[in-house]
């Protein structure tokens, strides 16, 4: 009975450890990328079509950054001006939301924007823990406070499945618990946090080269991914579970670094694009700023390294030297950024509001890129 009940503890235990092992093997595995093979890519191979649209000159705005939102009418925008609302053409509507000490007026210039599509709502989230709320039509709803610990900087907000989602860059403490993200409901009551169960001894210094990062996903979850941590994981609304891990080598920071001696050599990732059927990782070289991408085609299994990846060759308009942002709309994907209106003057219907002649460099032109389904 004895050996029995033996050989039953080491059965369980043995599948346990089976299972553990068989499932971290089935984790797709981000290895050094200067090892990958070359490949020229285009962006006709992931892609179906590309929509410019030109923002009108009603208002200055140098660069949109990220905060920007999309849906089916209209377009929006947080600046320096204030939250912004365009229509799909790029001609400006209205001012929404603008800084000032006011009823319904944005307190604080480091803001970040969301919004819930279905009950057609804007969220402006306001360092350090105030979030504003406005109607698409630019009505002032109210405002909130949210319990946001005030020794992390929120990097990113979203508003999904009635949750706000916080993701977080960093704590400001040498030796802290780096804090990766919150999740709250609507009234910004705490549903579920993620922090380091370990303390890293660099996290100020890692800032300025790696950090926490976050994005959208094909599956409608969040990836978010710590350089000093060796997982990255999809995040939802009650729940987080890992996607991929990272290899070793010298393409990421390490908690034993020293910081203030970091090869200029070291690589790292700076944006993750998680698409449904491939990962496009953005790297950058520490001394040079040198970027470069990895594409990896989820049905071929294989990881390429890629100089640059032309939108438009004849224009020579790149991706390397801009930041993008992956989103859905309708069911589809998309990968958005922006260029300045000069840049693509020779590309037919790029400029619908041609080319201001007090201000040649003009408004950005927004940048769609549609993936194939």
């Amino acid at each position: 009975m004895k050996q029995c009940l033996s050989f039953i503890i080491f059965w369980v235990v043995f599948s346990q450890f089976s299972c553990e092992k068989r499932f971290s093997s089935e984790l797709l595995i981000i290895g050094n990328p200067a090892k990958f093979e070359a490949k020229s890519i285009d962006v006709s191979e992931f892609a179906d079509s590309i929509i410019y649209i030109q923002i009108d000159d009603s208002l200055l705005l140098p660069a949109l950054g990220k905060n920007f939102l999309l849906i089916d009418n209209y377009m929006f925008f947080l600046t320096k001006e204030g939250l912004l609302k365009y229509d799909t053409k790029g001609r400006f509507l209205k001012k929404i939301g603008i800084y000032g000490n006011g009823p319904g007026e944005l307190k604080h210039f480091y803001s970040l924007v969301t919004m819930n599509k279905v009950s057609e709502c804007l969220y402006v989230y306001s360092y350090p823990n105030t979030i504003y709320s406005y109607s698409f039509e630019g009505d002032f709803l109210g405002s909130i406070s949210v319990d946001l610990p005030h020794n992390a900087i929120v990097t990113n907000f979203y508003c999904q499945d009635d949750c706000f989602f916080f993701f977080f860059a960093h704590a400001w403490e040498i030796g802290a618990y780096p804090l990766y993200w919150v999740i709250t409901d609507l009234n910004g009551k705490m549903k579920m946090t993620k922090q380091s169960d370990k303390k890293k001894n660099g996290v100020v210094s890692s800032t300025r080269y790696g950090g926490i990062f976050s994005s959208s996903c094909y599956n409608h979850e969040f990836i978010s991914w710590d350089l000093l941590n060796d997982t990255v994981f999809h995040v939802g609304p009650f729940y987080e579970k890992a996607a991929f891990l990272w290899g070793k080598g010298d393409f990421r920071i390490v908690d034993t670094d020293d910081y203030s001696t970091v090869e200029d050599k070291r690589i790292l990732c700076s944006y993750f694009i998680d698409a449904k059927h491939f990962l496009l990782l953005r790297w950058r070289n520490i001394g040079s700023f040198s970027a470069f991408y990895t594409y990896y085609d989820k049905k071929e299994k294989k990881f390429y390294k890629m100089d640059d990846i032309f939108i438009n060759k004849e224009v020579s308009l790149s991706m390397t030297t801009r930041h993008f942002l992956y989103f859905q709309q309708n069911r589809r994907e998309y990968i958005l950024t922006q260029t300045k209106a000069r840049a693509v003057e020779d590309v037919p219907g790029a400029i619908a509001w041609g080319i201001d002649p007090d201000d040649p460099e003009g408004n950005p032109v927004l940048v769609l890129i549609r993936l194939k389904e």
